[in-house]
């Protein structure tokens, strides 16, 4: 083997591992992101709500403005996002998850199995356009499986900016800590993965080039 063949397979090889690298460690490059709607509250003195057992209900009365509502109103898919946590273990069950508004709601179920531990589950969901008689939005969690010690939870605030919970029924004087969000646009998402590919390829020609270069140089 040459020095050409092997500053060739030398420099593929780094190009290989850079690859990787960027495709493997950076995944949030190449899957469809969101953009908040609703921003979460701070975390302050912050608590978790309680095991999401069978019969849980959190209901929490929003608090956004008009043109927050009218921008809900207009989208056809939402994503809601609370804060969960999952003890440390694997879980089981499901609840549903719904966001409702005077014109308009939307309507999820999420599966324990699938919850972060002190990160944000993204459960996005269609949103239904039809007169609901709610005057106020209102976020509703509701464990519709999910037994003690092996179900997850989510975490309130003290921060009450965006509404205040009740469980079951009884006022906690704290808010559910969570977000509102929708899906990024496709287009701006293809072309950022699009230069994103376009620079490896371009660095990796540039890395080939300059081996060949310096292995025929005199």
């Amino acid at each position: 083997m040459n020095n050409t063949v092997r500053a060739l397979a030398a420099t593929a090889l780094i190009c290989i591992l850079a690859g990787s690298t960027l495709f493997l460690r950076a995944p949030d490059y190449f899957t469809l992101g969101t953009n908040d709607i609703v921003s979460a509250s701070p975390l302050v003195n912050n608590k978790p709500a309680g095991e999401f057992t069978k019969g849980f209900v959190l209901d929490q009365p929003l608090v956004i403005n008009q043109a927050t509502d009218a921008l809900i109103s207009n989208l056809d898919q939402v994503c809601i996002e609370p804060l969960l946590a999952t003890y440390v273990r694997p879980n089981s069950g499901k609840m549903r998850i719904s966001l409702t508004a005077s014109q308009w709601s939307t309507t999820g179920v999420f599966d324990f199995k699938n919850s972060p531990n002190n990160d944000y589950a993204m459960i996005c969901q269609d949103v239904k356009h039809e007169s609901t008689g709610v005057q106020n939005p209102v976020l509703r969690i509701e464990s519709l499986e999910g037994e003690n010690g092996s179900s997850i939870t989510a975490w309130l605030t003290q921060d009450t900016s965006r509404g205040s919970a009740a469980i079951n029924g009884q006022q906690t004087n704290m808010s559910l800590v969570f977000t509102i969000s929708k899906r990024a646009d496709l287009a701006h998402r293809v072309n950022l993965q699009n230069i994103l590919v376009l620079i490896y390829l371009m660095a990796t020609a540039v890395l080939m080039l300059s081996a060949l270069r310096r292995n025929n140089a005199p």
